[in-house]
């Protein structure tokens, strides 16, 4: 009898040693049972009792550690036959309600494979897209917010709040834009037919809704709204469940243009603004002209060429010649001459 009780109390005393185990600090342990993973259960750090480890009870690992995630969208073209590459950062982190889901799409490996892949084949529908996205490169550098909500929607679309169905005649990004204050004046060119006769179309939608369904809408839109900034900022917090990982920040890091374009586009921006200089310098030069005009009594094409020569835009080729004046000649040269000075000076 005492053998007995001697034999339970060590197989007592074993089985509870090994069914004490320590989760590590920044960790979850994802918990199975007999071999199978199960769905939503997990223990978090800290020392637990799994029993009959590793038999009965046993678990995976998952780090409590915030990734960053940059994809690289090179070559991506816009309609009018432009490459740009585009780098977009994500920061997510993993969901342990969802563990199972995360190491069965492969770990931080096969996540990130996955968010990879979706991100680019979005972002290259819709950099060519003549119906939803930039028409040219200077749209796309303007486009970044739009972009990460076509981003959102790919990788998130089952846990954003959806706009009613009653709305989605007009794109989002339209709604987003009509309800903005103060309400943007400069489309691109895919938004400029909703941008027409004061929003005519948006407006047409909106006549045929009550009050109640247009303030849903503004509810709705500005949750949207909301979304994005949030993402965009790394202040979120979206789940995608198929992954298992909860999405915190969507950000487009850079865009940038193919270089011999951006170097063209620079050059030209370059020239603009000179002749812009330009055409400012000789309506300054044109009223001064006017000025000495008036002054001295010399004619204003004369003036002008005074200017110009003493601005060194025009060159005189003098021929020296010993010539006699009357002294009132001489005495109006004169007085030409310190109204010039003075016009200069002042």
């Amino acid at each position: 009898m005492w053998t007995t009780i001697i034999v339970l109390f060590l197989i007592t005393i074993v089985a509870i040693t090994i069914s004490i185990k320590k989760v590590p600090e920044k960790y979850w342990l994802q918990l199975s049972k007999l071999g199978k993973r199960l769905e939503g259960e997990y223990k978090d750090e800290g020392w637990r009792i799994l029993l009959f480890y590793p038999f009965y009870m046993s678990g995976t690992l998952l780090s409590k550690e915030r990734k960053n995630l940059e994809i690289a969208c090179e070559k991506e073209m816009t309609p009018d036959k432009v490459d740009s590459d585009i780098s977009v950062h994500i920061t997510y982190v993993i969901n342990p309600e969802y563990g199972v889901n995360f190491l069965n799409s492969g770990g931080f490996e096969g996540v990130e494979k996955q968010l990879t892949g979706k991100v680019k084949e979005r972002i290259r529908e819709w950099c060519m897209s003549e119906e939803e996205g930039p028409a040219n490169w200077r749209e796309l550098q303007k486009s970044k917010l739009e972009a990460v909500h076509v981003i959102i929607k790919k990788l998130l679309g089952d846990s954003t709040d959806p706009i009613p169905e009653y709305a989605q005649d007009v794109p989002t990004t339209i709604w987003m834009r009509y309800f903005q204050r103060p309400r943007p004046t400069k489309p691109l060119e895919y938004e400029e037919k909703w941008f027409e006769n004061d929003w005519e179309m948006v407006t047409n939608v909106l006549s045929g809704l009550s009050d109640d369904q247009i303030n849903e809408l503004k509810e709705k839109v500005e949750t949207r709204r909301k979304e994005i900034t949030d993402l965009s900022t790394g202040s979120g917090k979206k789940f995608s469940e198929d992954l298992g990982v909860i999405i915190q920040r969507i950000n487009i890091g850079s865009i940038n243009v193919d270089p011999k374009v951006a170097e063209q586009a620079t050059k030209e921006e370059r020239e603009k603004l000179e002749k812009a200089g330009e055409v400012i310098e000789i309506r300054h030069i044109i009223e001064m002209a006017k000025e000495i005009a008036e002054k001295t009594g010399v004619s204003p094409e004369q003036a002008f060429e005074i200017l110009q020569t003493e601005r060194n835009k025009v060159v005189k080729k003098i021929d020296e010649k010993k010539i006699s004046i009357s002294n009132d000649t001489k005495s109006a040269l004169e007085q030409v001459s310190e109204n010039i000075s003075k016009i200069f000076k002042s």
